[in-house]
């Protein structure tokens, strides 16, 4: 075989896509649907897409990796950070290296986009040891913590009308106001281009008092087929303490009561930040033992980048979301 890297051109789509749904036994037309939402909008035309051939197989993709856009925010500054997603590898071609390949091509083309400061990824355990050998650096896994809400919701339909009259918001741009800590941007052009690729429907509440505010974003996820989870995966405030936020939580806790359908709630969050996870405690949330890996890689020797407590993390800051 002979492997060569490079960057992805449009003549390789239907081999990247066949690549990408076998590997997530997707349908083809619906993600290809996809992927030209993600990647081809405006939003992502800096997106950097690579791709390894085999030459020797007539030009065979065995392999695909993506950056793409995902900016975050410390008080005023805003990072240019690029998020890592899709390290694919044909399992024909696995054992050869192909990873190894692909981030030190990263690493030797990075100066064909305007400066990112780092690049980030949630990488599922396969790759986990792949990035921190690439020297990505083990940042901390989210854990998540869980609450029941009712023990009889598999006796109950899922109502849309009831959801929609409970979540019936919006999605709010520009809201979030944390001082010393690194989050992920809320700018609209940010939030449009996510709610242009988003597969799954998001619901959204706030909770007032005064001036400040904090939205939730959720969405529900059905685990076999009558478990009904509830996941809080995005947590927007002015008012970044630990006191508002157990309030906003309560509030949201209350008002999920409502909806007997749901089986219980979820959150995913930095374990390092003490402040929304008092929230979360003091909300009577549990953790478990599931854990979501994320890893960094600084490019502006950024001392910040590797403090644990700085940074502010949820389930929407994987693109999957």
């Amino acid at each position: 075989m002979k492997l060569v890297v490079s960057h992805y051109t449009d003549e390789y789509k239907k081999q990247v896509m066949n690549l990408i749904c076998r590997e997530y036994n997707y349908e083809l037309k619906t993600y290809t649907e996809f992927f030209h939402k993600f990647y081809e909008h405006q939003f992502q035309h800096n997106a950097i897409k690579i791709i390894v051939i085999d030459e020797d197989a007539h030009n065979l993709v065995v392999g695909f990796f993506a950056l793409f856009h995902w900016p975050y925010q410390l008080n005023s500054k805003k990072y240019n950070a690029y998020k890592g997603v899709n390290a694919i590898v044909m399992p024909e071609y696995r054992g050869c290296g192909i990873f190894k390949k692909i981030l030190k091509f990263v690493d030797e083309n990075l100066n064909t986009t305007p400066q990112i400061d780092f690049l980030i990824a949630t990488p599922l355990p396969a790759a986990f040891i792949g990035f921190k050998k690439n020297n990505w650096k083990h940042l901390l896994d989210l854990h998540w913590y869980i609450k029941p809400n009712s023990l009889f919701s598999f006796l109950f339909p899922i109502n849309d009308f009831k959801l929609k009259s409970i979540f019936n918001e919006k999605k709010l741009n520009n809201i979030t106001l944390i001082k010393n800590q690194i989050h992920q941007d809320d700018s609209e052009t940010f939030n449009d281009w996510r709610a242009y690729y988003y597969k799954t429907k998001k619901y959204y509440l706030s909770y007032k008092d005064g001036n400040d505010i904090v939205q939730f974003g959720v969405k529900i996820n059905i685990r076999k087929k009558i478990i009904r989870e509830l996941i809080i995966g995005e947590v927007a405030t002015n008012n970044y303490e630990t006191q508002f936020l157990m309030k906003g939580l309560n509030h949201l806790c209350k008002e999920v009561k409502k909806i007997h359908a749901i089986s219980f709630l979820s959150i995913a969050a930095n374990p390092h930040n003490d402040i929304i996870i008092e929230a979360i405690k003091l909300n009577n949330f549990n953790k478990i033992k599931k854990v979501i890996h994320i890893v960094v890689k600084d490019l502006t020797n950024n001392t910040q980048l590797l403090n644990q407590k700085k940074w502010v993390l949820y389930r929407a800051d994987l693109d999957s979301w």
